[in-house]
């Protein structure tokens, strides 16, 4: 269990490092390769190979984060490689929660999540420390609570299905970035984003097949 929770935790930190220090949208893709590495690590753990439709429903779900992004070419920074190490981490975390599954229920593994990554970053917190308003509580608040709540439903998800076929539904998260950018600060969608959230969705269908 412990492994889990500290793959969560760094993945968590390299994507805020992304984040901070590389265009978001590559920052948001990056971490969202998280997929393509279920499947990889799948076979290196548990020595056994995912059936087609999930390498193809990956790849298609992947290229249809790629144009929803709207991700512009540039050269790899530090930013990047971080993001790209979010996703590796993201994948690994994703397995454990599956191996997990058979004997912790998702509410044990969304205490110690919680638990975990509250004192691991106590660890942290001498170096980092800034003060910030007030005002900003109430997000910080939203934020730990969203996450938190998609920590459980992750949980819930690996313990009712075979991880490496369901993964791929994460790629919607980018959908819901992209509608919540038109809704709350008017950020337009073009048709390629939306051929893009076509692609996310019909590779996740596809990951389903048996």
């Amino acid at each position: 269990m412990h492994c889990g929770h500290y793959l969560h935790f760094f993945a968590l930190i390299t994507y805020f490092y992304a984040v901070k220090n590389t265009e978001l949208s590559t920052a948001v893709l990056l971490q969202q390769t998280s997929p393509v590495f279920v499947p990889i690590i799948s076979f290196l753990v548990f020595r056994k190979l995912s059936d087609r439709y999930v390498w193809i429903g990956t790849f298609v779900g992947f290229l249809g984060v790629t144009i929803t992004s709207c991700m512009v070419t540039h050269s790899i920074n530090g930013g990047d490689l971080s993001g790209i190490i979010s996703g590796a981490m993201g994948g690994a975390a994703t397995i454990t929660i599956w191996m997990m599954s058979d004997t912790e229920s998702p509410y044990r593994q969304m205490l110690f999540f919680s638990l975990y990554t509250l004192l691991y970053s106590f660890v942290f917190l001498p170096l980092v420390w800034d003060s910030f308003n007030l005002s900003l509580l109430p997000y910080l608040i939203i934020l730990g609570v969203i996450t938190t709540l998609a920590q459980y439903f992750l949980s819930v998800a690996c313990a009712n299905a075979p991880t490496d076929k369901i993964v791929s539904w994460s790629y919607l998260s980018v959908i819901f970035a992209a509608l919540l950018g038109y809704l709350g600060w008017n950020e337009k969608i073009t048709i390629s984003m939306l051929s893009g959230m076509i692609l996310i969705v019909l590779g996740a269908e596809i990951s389903l097949r048996k």
